[in-house]
């Protein structure tokens, strides 16, 4: 019985990229054959309609140049559709995918189901991130945004969904945490809104203050409350959310705290919290100054450190596929 594992990996490979190169070296590293599809020159003309991609054989000869150094047996055949052979060779045991195309690679299943073959394998894998933590593509190295290693060419603009000074400086923290000093912002004040109550709300406040926006990273922190119904009490949390124009989407959380039993009991009431905390202690838009954490430990925690932690919890993702597992 034939054991051998033969892997699947497909894409246009355009301007051969670190990205790419990663995905490729898993493909090789899982199986003890690969099969890669190459998009077709007319497949990207009719699907894609990106401009300035590569010709087919200039792909062709750069895949097949980086792909000997595997010293194992690989075979590149011509894409005119999204399948290629995987829905027809049973030899085809296993896929390489990444979150972006993982819906492709579920219908591929399906298919193969359906004609009675069995269901590959999926690997599925984020994409490698550029100095600036965003994904490696094509399209960034054609427009000289980066380098095909991701080294960055151009200064990256970045989005504050807040003109809170607070956030803000707790925003910057974490970038200058993860990040050299090649980006600026630019900061946006945000439609009111009352202080979500939930997990899915307060991701969901977090996400609507990202719609819009255009530049390169866009970053938004909400505030929320989480009733705990072991301690009859909210949660509260800070969510960070991190959109890109490759549209990828990264969230972080701070540390939580409990809330006191005055300020639930209000909440419960269905008043707001900064209308409650202006109630119980005196203080206006708390939000803008020390926040809730402030008043709890005496100021010896600030918000900005939450603000701070939930953005580098959010940027952590996009940081650890700069070099997963250090393979690259």
């Amino acid at each position: 019985m034939d054991t051998m594992k033969t892997v699947a990996i497909a894409g246009s490979f355009d301007n051969l990229h670190n990205g790419h190169k990663f995905l490729i070296r898993q493909a090789f590293t899982i199986g003890d054959r690969v099969c890669i599809g190459l998009t077709s020159n007319d497949y990207i003309n009719k699907y894609k309609n990106q401009a300035r991609i590569e010709n087919y054989e200039v792909r062709l000869e750069n895949l097949k140049n980086y792909c000997k150094q595997f010293k194992k047996d690989f075979s590149v055949t011509e894409l005119n559709d999204k399948y290629g052979p995987s829905i027809k060779n049973r030899e085809i045991t296993d896929l390489i995918v990444t979150t972006e195309t993982l819906a492709n690679a579920k219908e591929i299943n399906k298919i193969r189901k359906n004609n009675g073959m069995k269901p590959l394998k999926l690997h599925i894998f984020n994409k490698l991130t550029g100095e600036d933590l965003i994904p490696i593509s094509s399209t960034r190295v054609r427009n000289g945004t980066i380098t095909k290693e991701g080294k960055r060419l151009k200064q990256l603009s970045i989005g504050i969904c807040t003109k809170n000074k607070v956030k803000v400086e707790g925003i910057k923290k974490a970038l200058n945490y993860y990040m050299p000093s090649f980006y600026k912002t630019q900061t946006y004040k945000p439609l009111k809104q009352c202080q979500p109550l939930g997990l899915g709300p307060t991701i969901k406040a977090a996400m609507s203050r990202c719609n819009g926006m255009q530049e390169e990273m866009v970053i938004s922190v909400e505030s929320g409350a989480i009733y705990i119904n072991e301690s009859k009490s909210y949660l509260d949390i800070h969510i960070a959310v991190i959109k890109d124009s490759t549209g990828h989407v990264t969230i972080g959380s701070s540390k939580g705290f409990l809330y006191p039993s005055e300020l639930t009991q209000m909440l419960n009431k269905h008043i707001e919290a900064s209308e409650a905390i202006k109630n119980l202690y005196g203080i206006k838009q708390i939000g803008k100054k020390e926040g809730i954490i402030g008043i709890m430990s005496n100021k010896k925690i600030a918000r900005e450190e939450l603000v701070e932690e939930a953005v580098k919890m959010a940027l952590l993702p996009r940081a650890y596929m700069k070099n997963p597992l250090n393979i690259i």
